[in-house]
């Protein structure tokens, strides 16, 4: 019979302050994550298609879930795209 190894008695790592500390103070801020991005969320404006196709680039053959209270479907990108 094979089973899952249980995870609830399983033990985190102890935080390792020194590490947190250095990352924390290397100088990148949520202003540089936010300067780096590629899609701009400076407006109200829909970037859904954008986001997917940096996610999912056209070469990638991914298939995308499609799923809200009243609807449900997995299509090819091509096909979510051109809905």
């Amino acid at each position: 019979m094979i089973t899952l190894q249980s995870t609830t008695g399983a033990r985190w790592l102890d935080a390792n302050f020194e590490l947190i500390e250095a990352v924390a103070h290397r100088g990148n801020g949520l202003v540089d994550l936010w300067e780096a991005s590629r899609v701009r969320l400076d407006s109200n404006k829909p970037n859904t298609d954008e986001i997917i196709d940096i996610l999912f680039p056209l070469e990638c053959s991914a298939l995308l879930r499609l799923d809200s209270s009243s609807f449900r479907n997995t299509r090819p990108k091509t096909l979510v795209q051109a809905a």
